[in-house]
């Protein structure tokens, strides 16, 4: 019903608006699948319920390239995790600032420090 008109539009709509205001990416992400379900099951909410889960989670999860994908979300949310708790960045900063005695604000060695994590995560 809605595949191929304007109302095709109304899932990453959702999902966006889902995300932006409730910050909550898990939660948005399901009702963007939940509403793209609605218009392949002209509007019928327990169909496209259960849909959700029998059709399009479990196809998702079960290609190859979205679970690996999957997966590198879920490690690098992890890995900010950590580094968050950790102290992170103003970490790395306060010790390359107590090197010179200052705290640097564009200091070349750190811009390589992070330009090596960088290439490090991403690679």
């Amino acid at each position: 019903m809605g595949v191929g008109t304007a109302a095709s539009l109304l899932p990453p709509v959702v999902t966006l608006a889902v995300a932006l205001i409730y910050k909550q990416v898990t939660v948005a992400l399901f009702l963007g699948i939940f509403s793209g379900a609605l218009l392949l099951n002209n509007f019928n909410p327990a169909l496209a319920f259960l849909r959700c889960f029998d059709t399009h989670i479990v196809d998702a999860v079960c290609d190859r390239e979205h679970t690996i994908v999957i997966l590198f979300n879920l490690i690098l949310g992890g890995t900010i995790g950590l580094v968050q708790k950790g102290g992170g960045a103003l970490g790395l900063a306060q010790v390359q600032g107590k090197e010179r005695g200052e705290f640097p604000a564009f200091s070349c060695k750190l811009q390589l420090i992070i330009l090596l994590l960088q290439r490090y995560c991403f690679a």
